[in-house]
């Protein structure tokens, strides 16, 4: 089409009609639009202007495009409409369709517009010359016999015979042989019922019944043909009554663009199952952050069915704070190209809140339209899990920590897995962490290690434990304590050995003190002894004075 295109865009949003107003700009589309944002408004407008085609919201406030269909219709029927709409769901837009739209564009895919618009127009300029056509074809026998043999959709003449009871073929052209298979020598003076056996069940008959009768001309959008020899195929038909008498049909064998179709939505339909059948939230969002799809678990995860989400931006489930953290990482994302992965936390449609972890990764489809693909992990469980056991930590190590049995762990390579505040001090640490990731050779006591060492892998290797050890201990200072040891086996919630696990008492004083009572009793001993010895030798000395007395006579 040359020149300036005049569009009407219906819309009560004035948001979506300055969308679809920018989509035309960016698609360098020469053209001039008015906007219409009511009946009476879209009324007014065709009287008062001529408009090359019509782009509609589905649903507005009293009325619809059914109703818009039917106004263009009554008043220039070869205005173009596109359905522009958020909302529709594809089986009503095929039915719009079938009512007389050319296409329908949902508003999160406006990259469509530009070029459905072009195709309306191409169509509606084949429409326009089909009927310039068929003027000339009035006007002219031998025009029309040249348009006939050289357009490229199918064209067959027909008259009717026994009072429109069935039609003979007159004639047949060259397209129309390319898509029967059949020659043009083989059904010319045959009946219609004859050559095209499907003919009545297509519906077709009954439309050359009406046209032969009315004398006006009738459309049949694309139905499935079967021939004589059982293949189905899709067909689109206008028929026409000529000057002569005669009907005219012309059609085109579209099942390729049919199966194409039928393709894109075995296809959709295919990946609605895989990615509603996914456990994790996957939610998809257009450069406007409008959420253009979403799968079951999404839905479940904010409490919002689909059809409240799709075409919707966070602003409409989220508390704003929440929001101004998701947008900033959308446009990161959509800006940069780079993967984003974060913890958030969300407010669902009861109130509660989720801890998750969002990826989220852009995606450029092949009309260099950007779009945010994310995928949710809801961590809420597993943040309460980490919460308790983090509290369960602490509290057992409160516990260790305040008690003065030394307690400490390794690892099978007999490397300090961790151990409690009063052991750190032993070692001559402030901080149960630094002991972590040493071996005994790198403490005080590396004069024992040896020793310490050929327990702990005898407990490991043997899984047998071993109890009330007593062994000597280099402390931070060079001194030496003697320590009362109990060593374990450490193993895993499958109960595999997977170090040592060990608690000992610092036993030095008891040990001075067994020592001393040692002595003490050693030297009560001789003290006891000479004790002992003394009161004999007086006893003897008794008896010898005793003795001398008698002897001297006493």
């Amino acid at each position: 089409m040359n020149g300036q295109i005049h569009i009407l865009i219906v819309d009560d949003s004035s948001a979506d009609a300055e969308l679809i107003a920018r989509e035309l700009q960016k698609g360098n589309l020469e053209h001039e639009s008015k906007w219409a944002k009511s009946k009476q408004e879209f009324m007014l407008s065709l009287q008062n202007a001529s408009f090359d085609i019509v782009l509609c919201d589905y649903k507005m406030p009293g009325f619809d495009a059914l109703e818009v269909l039917q106004i263009l219709k009554d008043i220039n029927p070869d205005i173009p409409l596109i359905i522009v709409s958020g909302t529709i769901g594809e089986e009503l837009a095929i039915e719009i369709m079938k009512q007389g739209a050319v296409d329908y564009i949902m508003k999160d895919r406006l990259s469509r517009l530009v070029p459905s618009i072009w195709r309306a127009l191409d169509e509606k300029r084949l429409v326009l010359e089909r009927r310039q056509v068929e003027k000339k074809v009035l006007e002219s026998e031998e025009k029309f016999s040249g348009l006939f043999e050289h357009m490229t959709s199918g064209a067959v003449i027909y008259e009717a015979v026994d009072n429109g009871e069935d039609f003979v073929i007159r004639d047949f052209n060259p397209a129309a042989e390319s898509i029967e298979k059949k020659n043009k020598n083989d059904v010319i003076g045959r009946r219609v019922t004859e050559v095209f056996t499907g003919v009545k069940a297509l519906g077709l008959f009954e439309l050359f019944q009406r046209v032969w009768k009315t004398g006006s001309r009738e459309y049949q959008s694309a139905h499935i043909y079967k021939d004589e020899r059982g293949l189905e195929s899709y067909r689109e038909n206008w028929v026409y009554k000529l000057p002569s008498g005669q009907i005219a049909a012309i059609y085109n064998d579209i099942t390729e663009r049919k199966m194409i179709e039928s393709e894109l939505l075995e296809s959709r339909e295919y990946l609605s199952k895989i990615i509603n059948s996914i456990s994790d939230p996957i939610f998809v969002k257009d450069s406007q952050h409008r959420l253009v799809l979403v799968n079951d678990a999404e839905c479940a995860l904010i409490g919002y069915p689909r059809e409240e989400i799709l075409g919707r931006t966070d602003h409409d489930f989220f508390p704003q704070e929440q929001v101004d953290i998701f947008w900033a990482k959308d446009e990161m994302v959509l800006k940069t190209g780079q993967e984003d992965m974060s913890e958030e936390v969300i407010t669902d449609a009861k109130g509660v809140l989720h801890t998750i972890v969002t990826k989220k990764t852009l995606y450029t489809d092949k009309n260099g339209e950007k779009f945010i693909v994310g995928v949710i992990r809801d961590i809420s469980e597993r943040k309460k899990m980490e919460d308790a056991l983090r509290a369960s930590q602490g509290l057992l190590e409160g516990i260790m920590n305040a008690i003065s049995v030394r307690v400490f762990w390794k690892d099978k390579s007999l490397i300090y897995l961790g151990c409690n505040a009063v052991f750190a001090q032993d070692a001559g640490f402030a901080d149960p962490q630094e002991v972590i990731g040493k071996d005994d050779y790198q403490m005080p006591w590396h004069g024992q290690a040896e020793l310490y060492r050929n327990d702990d892998l005898e407990v490991i290797q043997s899984g047998n434990s071993k109890f009330l050890i007593e062994e000597p201990q280099t402390t931070p200072a060079g001194g030496t304590v003697t320590l009362l040891t109990n060593k374990i086996p450490l193993r895993s919630v499958q109960g595999e050995i997977i170090g040592v696990l060990g608690t000992y008492f610092d036993i030095s004083e008891r040990k001075k003190m067994e020592t001393e009572s040692v002595k003490r009793a050693r030297e009560l001993e001789v003290f006891y002894k000479a004790s002992i010895g003394r009161e004999e030798r007086i006893i003897e000395l008794k008896k010898e004075i005793e003795l001398l007395k008698k002897q001297l006579g006493r």
